[in-house]
């Protein structure tokens, strides 16, 4: 069923109601007494989060495809009954700090978005330490970062999105450089929050990211707007020629549905990398870990692919050659990437 908190669409998937924030008692965690037995492997997650009995998820993924991404998951663990709300990043993470600045138990057990997103929840202390190996989790898809581990989600894949009945590729530029450049101005989208192109600055270094892009708002005057889907609209309709803050899902979604979009990848291949945040204070922290479990599987990396066009890939072939993939690999290059693209933000006209 459906309801509305806020301006939040709630789907409680087999669930009496999305979690109302009250104290919960101490086999579901949170603030009810005591601190909760953790499972150390997914079995004992699972049947822990069984006990729980519900979880709730947010994170930015449509409603209707959520629901239809984790059929598998219900049917295997009908004892986890699933609350999930569709909320942007940013409005997530106030959410939780929220809660936590003013004393109230956590409504939301846990999320998943990029590092520069995710910044004041680790300022905040309030992302836990989960033990993703113990949970079937290979090394190489995990990053320690701020002093607790996280899991990779999947990996999109950056460069310019350009209509193809409209737009040759060889009209567009072959480098990030070339960008920088008078002849294009007007003429394509930039994201006001600056995280689509950060991972530049993961190749060029800091200073050489900053002075491309001031000469990219000056010379080129690119057309911001927030959101990658936003951004391919602008790029459908007409209003824009190219975006540079959509990635190769989008491309394939937005043919899925009809369009002719294409991405021409450039140098460097900018990877908007995803990563689990488990809270410390979740009220069902076993049922979180199971659900994340289950979504880092092959089967539930089936299902995201399927539905949300996302892959955890992180060597893609059919790159130009020489590309280099820019991608959060370590907690330094992650806090770089997440700074950059707050200067990016407020270099933004």
């Amino acid at each position: 069923m459906t309801a509305v908190v806020g301006a939040v669409t709630c789907i409680s998937l087999g669930a009496a109601a999305c979690s109302s924030g009250k104290k919960v008692s101490a086999t579901g965690g949170g603030t009810g007494g005591g601190s909760p037995t953790i499972g150390k492997t997914v079995q004992e997650v699972c049947d822990l989060g069984a006990k729980e009995g519900s979880v709730t998820l947010r994170r930015g993924t449509d409603a209707d495809v959520f629901d239809k991404e984790i059929a598998p998951f219900k049917a295997k663990y009908p004892g986890i009954k699933i609350n999930y709300v569709s909320m942007k990043p940013q409005d997530n993470v106030q959410r939780i700090l929220a809660s936590i600045q003013t004393n109230h138990t956590l409504d939301v057990d846990g999320t998943d978005f990029d590092l520069p997103s995710a910044a004041p929840l680790f300022q905040g202390k309030a992302v836990a330490n989960v033990d993703w190996t113990a949970l079937g989790i290979p090394q190489d898809q995990q990053l320690s970062y701020a002093g607790v581990s996280l899991a990779r989600t999947d990996v999109l894949l950056g460069g310019l999105v350009y209509d193809k009945n409209k737009t040759k590729p060889e009209d567009l530029p072959n480098t990030w450089e070339e960008l920088a450049d008078s002849k294009y101005a007007g003429k394509f989208v930039v994201d006001t929050r600056g995280k689509q192109l950060s991972p530049l600055a993961l190749i060029w270094g800091e200073q050489k990211a900053l002075d491309w892009y001031k000469k990219l708002m000056s010379d080129a005057k690119p057309i911001g707007v927030q959101g990658a889907t936003a951004s391919v609209q602008k790029v459908t309709s007409g209003e824009a020629v190219f975006t540079t803050s959509a990635h190769n899902n989008e491309t394939e979604q937005t043919n899925a549905e009809g369009g002719s979009v294409a991405i021409k990848y450039l140098n460097i291949v900018p990877a908007f990398t995803e990563y689990t945040y488990v809270l410390k204070d979740a009220p069902h922290p076993n049922a979180i870990r199971c659900l994340y479990a289950w979504r880092l599987s092959a089967e539930g990396e089936a299902q995201i692919n399927k539905y949300e066009f996302k892959t955890n890939e992180t060597t893609p072939t059919g790159l130009p050659a020489g590309a280099q993939v820019a991608s959060d690999r370590s907690e330094e290059q992650g806090q770089l990437d997440a700074s950059v693209a707050s200067q990016f933000a407020k270099l933004t006209k």
